[in-house]
């Protein structure tokens, strides 16, 4: 039986291309494209081999940067 809590197996063959529409960033149009596909690109790093995961500074830049795709008015805080 597939553990579905074993997400990097769930999406090792291509993370991008196999999510399902989520409430994340979620704005009056939903989230913006390039924003959900930087902030799924740093999760599944993160969920990598230990070696393997970006350093926290790396995540904090990508999340900032995920965050710039968005509309400047919406408030996050």
């Amino acid at each position: 039986m597939d553990n579905p809590f074993n997400y990097r197996t769930r999406f090792s063959s291509d993370p991008l291309t196999r999510t399902r529409p989520i409430k994340i960033f979620q704005q009056n149009t939903g989230p913006n494209q390039d924003s959900l596909d930087t902030f799924l690109k740093i999760a599944f790093q993160c969920l990598g081999e230990a070696a393997e995961r970006p350093t926290m500074e790396v995540v904090i830049e990508e999340l900032e940067r995920a965050l710039s795709f968005l509309d400047p008015s919406v408030e996050f805080r």
